[in-house]
């Protein structure tokens, strides 16, 4: 917990004058989830019609980067909002959802391996959501989307093919991260 918080409070400290220029600019926490979602969703089109999957990358680590900035910017300049924090998982889920959309497309990995990894993600994220409703600390950072867009960057760009072998890991480890945070969040309510 103490790392997570120490993580947190050097990246917004690192983003202040970035985040300092949007608060003075007036734009608000869910417009830049909202733009995130935006870049990455034209850069998935873009993919799609010029067949290109390297376009998508650009909008998807545009889309991390943004991710960082609307928590930073929420919490440097006191602009949380109730609505803020669900628009963002939204837009995490959104976003995943894109990539295994690009995935399906231009890759050979089993549709069914796709699905299971998209409903993972999703609950994954509704427990993420919820412990941080409720104020549950993490003991370790659970960026499990980072290193699914990493392997996705290294095989669209290194032309790897190793999704097929690398997406199974990446369940079985997520899938512990789930079962403990539901286990976390059961003791809990207790």
């Amino acid at each position: 917990m103490r790392f997570m918080r120490l993580w947190q409070e050097r990246k917004d400290a690192a983003l202040y004058p970035l985040t300092n220029i949007l608060h003075r600019l007036n734009v608000s926490p869910v417009l830049v989830s909202v733009v995130g979602i935006i870049v990455a969703g034209t850069s998935l089109w873009a993919s799609f019609w010029y067949a290109q999957p390297r376009y998508f990358l650009l909008g998807l680590w545009a889309h991390v980067i943004l991710d960082g900035v609307d928590g930073a910017l929420a919490r440097n300049h006191q602009r949380i909002t109730s609505s803020g924090p669900l628009i963002d998982t939204a837009a995490d889920y959104g976003v995943g959802i894109m990539a295994l959309l690009l995935v399906a497309r231009f890759t050979a990995v089993p549709l069914w391996l796709l699905v299971m990894v998209g409903v993972l993600y999703g609950l994954l994220l509704a427990v993420a959501y919820v412990r941080n409703e409720r104020g549950v600390p993490y003991r370790l950072l659970p960026r499990g989307r980072l290193v699914f867009y990493l392997l996705l960057t290294i095989d669209i760009v290194a032309g790897t093919a190793s999704l097929a072998w690398v997406l199974p890991l990446w369940i079985f480890v997520n899938g512990y991260l789930l079962v403990t945070g539901l286990y976390v969040l059961a003791r809990v309510d207790r």
